[in-house]
């Protein structure tokens, strides 16, 4: 715990400098071969793997960061070896979907989050040769992130829906409906109300579902419930299939594929039964032009 709180301290000074990226006109954002961010970076690495499995971003409150792929991580890279447009990855953190974008495939990717420091060190992860194909962006999602229409061919946002209230979560999924290519597909990871956590919430969870509120999972005190995690906010927002799928139709998006992820091994400080995430695939329709 000693050495959490430290990785904590040095992050919050790291914040109160406030790291800023250097300026660029690319509506993707910065490109990575920029020189200026090797002096920027050097002093920082990612912190060690706590004992429930995540890794502590560098930017105070923003979570936790998780550094192995999972099924729907896992296909968004193996989707993009045949994309042939620029791809995005919201919720970067320290790069583990955009590393292996980078390194086994040809595409270029914007790695976006909102902590400059996490995108610094993801920069040093990657290899000097694929630099010249990854844009670093620091604009907050939905509110302060944009691209110009049909210009991404495919988008993951893993571990980033559950920190955005309902409207957010309904502006984001328009503007990523919007940067989509026709057929340009959309990857989702985010957290399910089915872990061991909020066992206590559950039965506020199923009245909101009966009630029929849109959002149900909304969540305004969540860092009370876990205290042995002291990087969340305060606010979090957890997500079933048939919300998340209404969310998606109303922004256009037909459903390809819906799974849970599994967390129990990998995550075991929140395994419940293995709902623990939920996993979506949806498709922006080849007729689609708007």
């Amino acid at each position: 715990m000693k050495k959490y709180l430290l990785i904590a301290f040095l992050g919050l000074v790291t914040h109160m400098i406030a790291l800023e990226l250097p300026s660029s006109n690319d509506p993707f954002g910065l490109l990575a071969t920029n020189e200026n961010l090797d002096a920027l970076s050097k002093e920082l690495t990612m912190p060690p793997i706590l004992k429930h499995g995540q890794v502590p971003v560098l930017n105070p409150g923003g979570g936790y960061a998780i550094i192995f792929l999972d099924p729907i991580s896992r296909a968004f890279v193996d989707y993009c070896k045949t994309c042939q447009y620029p791809v995005l990855d919201v919720g970067a953190g320290y790069g583990t979907i955009t590393l292996a974008v980078l390194k086994e495939t040809s595409c270029s990717i914007i790695a976006n989050d909102i902590g400059v420091e996490n995108l610094l060190v993801l920069r040093k992860g990657a290899e000097k040769s694929t630099l010249s194909r990854l844009f670093l962006n620091s604009n907050r999602f939905p509110n302060a992130l944009d691209f110009p229409k049909n210009s991404l061919g495919g988008i993951a946002i893993c571990q980033v829906l559950h920190f955005l209230t309902g409207n957010e979560i309904d502006l984001g999924l328009k503007k990523i409906y919007d940067w989509l290519m026709p057929g340009g597909k959309l990857f989702i990871v985010t957290c399910s109300p089915f872990v061991k956590s909020l066992i206590a919430f559950m039965p506020t969870y199923e009245e909101r579902v009966k009630n029929k509120e849109r959002w149900p999972g909304q969540i305004e005190d969540y860092a009370s419930l876990c205290p042995e995690m002291p990087n969340l906010p305060l606010f979090f927002h957890v997500m079933d299939h048939k919300v998340m799928q209404e969310a998606l139709k109303r922004a256009g998006f037909e459903i390809e594929k819906l799974t849970f992820v599994d967390r129990r091994a990998t995550i075991p400080s929140i395994g419940l039964d293995g709902k623990e995430s939920i996993g979506i695939v949806a498709v922006k329709l080849l007729n689609q032009n708007n």
